[in-house]
């Protein structure tokens, strides 16, 4: 058996001096993720779809006019003649207003969205010599087009609008859950050494030690004599996650995230395939990029974990109080054959919020670790029991405002090239018998 609360402190009053700088990063972080994620996407926002748009809903009141084709042909790249994409190189001649303009600007879209065939028809159907309609723009007559253009090929750009929610969200989520921890706060003993003083010694030392007394004065409890009742019979201990949630949120954001990533670096696959690079361009999307797939191989990891034996375990009783004791027995649906090795723990945690300057920090700390069973035994792994003993001098689980303290049973199963059973279960506590 490993006890470990003899040898740490309570988090409610152990604060590291490093904590403050640590939060401020975090904060600093999350602050320019956030600013850059609302600028990237404002930016594609404005240039793929407002200043597009806003040219396209102009031209119905742009001017038709005749005009006559001085240049039409097809161009490879220089630098890069293998890369199988052309370019369209035209330029027309018109009379408006009685004076004579040339431009080169065959529609309002980018031409480079134009795929080798487009080009190559738009070429035959241009020929230098012949006439053609041009439109072009009365308040601006040295500008015109052979096409106005369709708004549809902008829209993409409103993919943007998620990397301005994502950024936004987490400006205000950052905002609105340090405001609410600290107006939680103000009422934390914990948080004002005056305070902190006021308690007794006994008391102090007990915390010193991360030792915590039993009994608990009214109101910071979260049981009453409801609570204390307990029901006869065993319990089916619910798990507090599932690696299948964490799938689909994964898969979700992966496919989010990545659709955006691709929209706007599709045009740099070829030359990475090719080992070329454009410095800063590449550079900035690399993060991006990386994430991305990280993301995609999380959500993988998490769908082969769902795909392991599902663990069902069930105790004895369903509240346990201090010194007292259950028997936890176990078994697996869906298979055990490929689980090696098997651990259960007993563990409890302390989980403190607590207040620095401004800011607002939470601190888990594991008090206590108790391995109850450990076996590679396939007979013992695909079902079996055990006894879980709560320790007399520790703390029961509570729940209050700035802390926590939380009793699981952990269940680990080793797997070979594979993601392991890893699962969960929250027991409840309760104070002496």
């Amino acid at each position: 058996m490993e006890f470990m609360a003899d040898q740490q402190r309570a988090l409610s009053v152990d604060r590291g001096k490093n904590s403050w700088g640590a939060g401020c990063f975090v904060a600093f972080v999350v602050t320019w993720i956030s600013v850059v994620f609302v600028l990237v996407g404002g930016s594609a926002i404005w240039t793929m779809v407002l200043a597009p748009a806003m040219e396209i809903l102009s031209a119905p009141k742009w001017v038709e006019t005749s005009c006559v084709i001085q240049r039409s042909e097809v161009v490879q790249a220089v630098d890069d003649p293998e890369d199988g994409h052309d370019s369209l190189e035209i330029e027309f001649e018109y009379d408006f207003a009685g004076q004579k303009y040339k431009s080169d600007q065959f529609s309002l879209s980018p031409a480079n969205e134009l795929s080798s065939d487009e080009i190559r028809e738009i070429a035959e159907k241009y020929i230098v010599g012949t006439k053609q309609t041009c439109f072009v723009d009365p308040d601006d007559p040295a500008t015109a087009v052979l096409k106005t253009g369709s708004p549809e090929i902008t829209w993409m750009g409103l993919l943007g609008l998620v990397f301005v929610v994502i950024g936004l969200a987490l400006a205000i989520g950052t905002f609105v859950a340090s405001n609410r921890k600290s107006e939680i706060e103000k009422s934390d003993p914990f948080a004002d050494s005056n305070a902190q003083r006021a308690f007794d010694v006994e008391d102090r030392s007990e915390l010193r030690s991360g030792l915590v007394r039993s009994e608990t004065k009214p109101g910071q409890s979260e049981y009453d004599e409801e609570d204390l009742f307990e029901e006869p019979g065993p319990i089916t201990l619910k798990a507090d996650s599932h690696p299948l949630m964490l799938f689909f949120v994964l898969l979700a954001f992966g496919i989010v995230w990545n659709g955006i990533v691709f929209m706007i670096a599709s045009e740099r696959f070829d030359d990475w395939i090719n080992l070329k690079f454009k410095g800063f361009e590449d550079l900035f999307l690399m993060p991006f990029l990386i994430v991305g797939i990280g993301v995609l191989l999380g959500a993988l990891y998490a769908f082969m974990a769902s795909l392991n034996p599902r663990p069902v375990v069930v105790l004895s009783r369903q509240l346990i109080p201090l010194g007292g004791f259950a028997t936890a027995n176990w078994h697996f649906e869906g298979g055990f054959g490929s689980v090696r090795k098997l651990t259960l723990s007993l563990v409890g945690t302390e989980e403190a919020v607590y207040r620095r300057g401004t800011d607002t920090h939470t601190d888990t700390n594991e008090f206590y670790r108790e391995v109850l069973f450990e076996t590679e035994s396939p007979s013992e792994i695909s079902n079996g029991e055990t006894e879980v003993s709560i320790p007399t001098d520790t703390m029961h689980s509570f729940t209050s405002s700035n802390n926590k303290v939380i009793w699981v049973l952990k269940l680990h199963g080793e797997i070979a090239l594979w993601p392991d059973v890893q699962m969960k279960f929250p027991i409840r506590v309760v104070p002496h018998e």
